[in-house]
């Protein structure tokens, strides 16, 4: 049985096949010197001028033009660099692809996150090719380096560039679910959800909303295999998909989500209560939001009031990402409480936030100092409606 092309073979059957379709040439040219394809087709001009004579039907294989072009836009493997993949062996290729791979863990160690996410774009131009050579093989690895290139891309608010891997990404995925339905489901809720956060930072929420709906069904079928692996994604999707219905008008769906949101973490919670607690804190919080936007303050009250008990659980450990939450909750109780004319209460809430804010203002695990800058004049404010004087100290250590 014969094996796969070689690749001093393959140069030539590329050619062959581009051998199709009939071409017209100019007047008093050469037999081999095509004019232009049957079908129009713009040739770059570089593109014409390095292959002058060709045999007849050569550019009348559109699929070959684009690799052409292709190869030409992978710059940074030529010249200096070295040559293009498309002219390395497969040992080479995957020698060059730890290489490269090496370098971006050492740029992702600096924080050099520009420059991590240049080397993962040329990570994918090697994985595109090796895809090209032996598709099974590769596939996969190919689509999580575009998912992955998105994801930095958008973390960078390169939001427009990075619909461009999102949107490749999908397309293999799907191509790929017959074959190995499960864990590519998994990888193509991911997809949906980094699709979205760049459609939605581009004004785009219908958009993003139907990409978050389709990342929800997924998950809810990835549940129903394996419970305890996805149930908690499934959670967190439903906050997601609360919040762009919030963000499109649509208050009762919002809340729907969100009722689910909270009564999921509350299963996991009974499971391992320090592993799921921030899940249960962020349904809540969602959930109270909704309620507020359905004009229901007392209901929304009463989540507030809630999550602090568990917030409180994760504010004891030293990190700024643990105190960050219950100040955020805080701060939703107090203007809740504010709203509903119980001013005192709303001081409290407000002061308790200032407080995790105003400590250890200049070490490693200091809170921003932005956070508090809105809030001063609605805790001021709660204040005077309470007829209570602000705390002199505090204040003095904020504005120090």
């Amino acid at each position: 049985m014969a094996g796969p092309p070689s690749r001093s073979t393959r140069p030539r059957q590329l050619r062959a096949n581009a051998i199709a379709g009939p071409t017209r040439y100019h007047e008093g040219a050469s037999r081999h010197e095509p004019r232009e394809p049957a079908s129009p087709l713009a040739l770059p001009s570089w593109l014409a001028s390095r292959f002058p004579k060709k045999a007849p039907g050569f550019w009348a294989d559109r699929a070959f033009v684009h690799r052409l072009v292709q190869r030409r836009e992978q710059r940074p493997f030529r010249g200096r660099n070295g040559p293009s993949p498309a002219d390395l062996s497969d040992g080479e290729l995957l020698s060059r692809l730890a290489g490269i791979q090496q370098a971006r863990l050492d740029q992702l160690h600096a924080g050099d996150d520009e420059g991590a996410v240049k080397t993962l774009r040329e990570i994918a131009i090697l994985l595109r090719e090796l895809v090209y050579r032996d598709r099974d093989t590769h596939i996969h690895g190919f689509a999580t380096t575009l998912d992955g290139l998105a994801d930095e891309l958008s973390s960078l608010r390169r939001h427009a560039e990075a619909l461009e891997p999102a949107r490749e990404t999908e397309g293999v995925l799907r191509g790929l679910v017959d074959r190995d339905r499960l864990p590519v489901l998994s990888e193509l809720a991911r997809n949906r959800f980094i699709l979205a956060t760049a459609l939605s930072a581009l004004g785009r929420d219908a958009e993003a909303l139907e990409a978050v709906r389709e990342a929800v069904a997924l998950l809810r079928e990835l549940v129903g295999h394996d419970r305890e692996t996805h149930l908690p994604r499934l959670a967190d999707g439903l906050i997601v998909l609360s919040t762009h219905r919030s963000q499109l008008g649509r208050p009762e769906e919002a809340l729907e989500a969100a009722r689910e949101a909270v009564a999921l973490p509350r299963e996991l919670v009974e499971r391992d209560r320090k592993a799921f607690l921030p899940e249960l804190s962020t349904g809540l919080a969602r959930l109270g939001t909704a309620l507020n936007d359905l004009d229901r303050p007392e209901e929304a009250l009463g989540i507030f009031a809630e999550n602090p008990r568990y917030l409180r659980e994760l504010a004891g450990r030293p990190t700024a990402a643990d105190r960050l939450p219950l100040a955020t909750s805080l701060v939703a109780e107090g203007r809740t409480l504010a709203r509903l004319g119980r001013h005192a209460e709303a001081v409290a809430a407000f002061h308790e936030s200032l407080e995790l804010v105003s400590r250890d203002l200049s070490g490693p695990h200091a809170l921003p100092r932005a956070f508090a800058e809105p809030l001063l004049p609605e805790y001021r404010q709660a204040c005077e409606a309470a007829h209570t004087v602000p705390d002199a100290a505090l204040l003095a250590r904020l504005d120090a």
